[in-house]
């Protein structure tokens, strides 16, 4: 008789919680295989943009509850009725309101560094941001056009050190300053291989965790189905040489559990 296919989650136990809990209530067996370690970075080595003080920054944006709970010893005790606090999604506006004792004015849903921008371009009314040639998705952003001078819009980008650039790149590409905190960091850890004998979808939330996955697993598992976060961790399985790699469409649970229990179906229907 054959055995069910099982899914390996390979982000930190926490991280996983949401989307395990899931299938579990699906019935889904679940693995959790991690592949990665987030690491804090003292305050006391964090490198400060140049020049520059907190009170000279119009938003705080995070792009991972990690980069909140990171920043939580700068910011205790601190009050900023002025200053709009950007999170990337559910998950992180829940850490702000717990570690920083703020509700975010910005909270991204879909929840990618991406959509994030959008929304603060939103927020911010940035003149022509809606008109910018070229941008395929111009029309979503229906930015109104002030009719005083805008404020200097800077904003301070609380991330980690291998956060990926989107949200960077599409605010620098309206004109919008972004300087940036490093207040945790990815560490790489030793693994133990895992067999391939055991059918399995495998889940992956970063390159970083795709890549270290592989390293130490091989090519065993290269024709194993895999479902990616998103497009940056898709192309980094791709450039690996796994041959069976789905995109969610977004990166919430809910999403990730959807396209995971059509990966099963398919890998049982293949005669697993």
């Amino acid at each position: 008789m054959p055995t069910d296919p099982v899914v390996i989650l390979t982000r930190e136990p926490a991280d996983n919680d949401p989307l395990r809990r899931i299938l579990a209530e699906k019935g889904v067996r679940v693995v959790v295989y991690p592949c990665i370690r987030t690491e804090r970075i003292s305050p006391e080595s964090w490198q400060w943009p140049p020049r520059r003080s907190l009170d000279e920054f119009r938003v705080l944006a995070f792009t991972s509850r990690h980069g909140v709970e990171g920043f939580a010893p700068a910011w205790r005790g601190r009050t900023r009725p002025d200053l709009i606090v950007a999170a990337v999604g559910a998950a992180t506006a829940r850490a702000a309101e717990q570690h920083l004792g703020s509700v975010p004015d910005v909270v991204a849903d879909p929840p990618t560094g991406e959509q994030l921008a959008f929304q603060l371009l939103e927020c911010l009314a940035v003149p022509g941001a809606d008109e910018r040639p070229g941008d395929p998705r111009s029309e979503r952003l229906a930015v109104p056009i002030p009719a005083g001078p805008v404020p200097e819009p800077r904003v301070l980008w609380i991330r980690g050190d291998r956060s990926t650039e989107s949200f960077r790149q599409l605010l620098d590409s309206h004109g919008i300053e972004v300087a940036e905190l490093v207040v945790y960091r990815h560490q790489t850890v030793q693994l133990e291989t895992v067999s391939a004998s055991l059918p399995a979808v495998l889940v992956f939330a970063s390159p970083s965790a795709a890549g270290n996955f592989f390293r130490f697993n091989g090519d065993q598992w290269r024709s194993a189905p895999c479902v990616a976060i998103g497009p940056t961790t898709a192309s980094r399985l791709a450039g690996l040489g796994c041959r069976g790699v789905v995109e969610a469409p977004a990166p919430d649970p809910e999403t990730l559990a959807a396209c995971i229990q059509k990966s099963l179906q398919e890998l049982k229907q293949h005669g697993t």
